[in-house]
């Protein structure tokens, strides 16, 4: 399965000098102002992990971003702020997939908070783009001891 067959709504490939970057929408994998993924976060996922299980040199560094707005009240005590946030749904996307059946070790964790945005913060459209997962995956030389 191709990489570029995941392309849809929520889900953009895109071929970088480096390797390939797939961009995968807030709106897509969680609900608003929460880390768990949905049941249509789920179904890409699941293709996006066949689909590293079968290019093993491929590792993936799942890098969590999100807009400028402040954690809302009711979430304040889970996520002290938006770092806590695009952390917490960075982790979850590897969980997910190490639980599909691809190698821990083939995973790196970041979290931008807002620090990287695509688009401006001040109006709803730019906020929801800079809300996102973005996953870089990059063929793994030879691991040498």
């Amino acid at each position: 399965e191709n990489l570029k067959d995941l392309e849809g709504e929520g889900v953009e490939v895109e071929q970088e000098p480096t390797g390939v970057r797939v961009t995968l929408a807030e709106t897509l994998l969680f609900p608003s102002g929460v880390a768990s993924i949905s049941s249509a976060g789920r179904a890409v996922l699941d293709k996006f992990a066949g689909n590293l299980k079968q290019q093993p040199s491929l590792q993936a560094v799942i890098a969590g971003h999100t807009d400028k707005r402040p954690i809302g009240p009711g979430l304040a005590g889970k996520y002290p702020s938006n770092w806590e946030l695009s952390a917490a749904r960075s982790i979850n996307i590897i969980h997910y997939l190490v639980n599909q059946g691809v190698a821990e070790d083939r995973f790196e964790s970041r979290a931008f908070s807002f620090m990287q945005p695509v688009a401006g913060n001040d109006n709803a459209a730019g906020r929801e783009k800079n809300r996102r997962i973005e996953i870089f995956l990059t063929e793994q030389a030879e691991h040498t001891q």
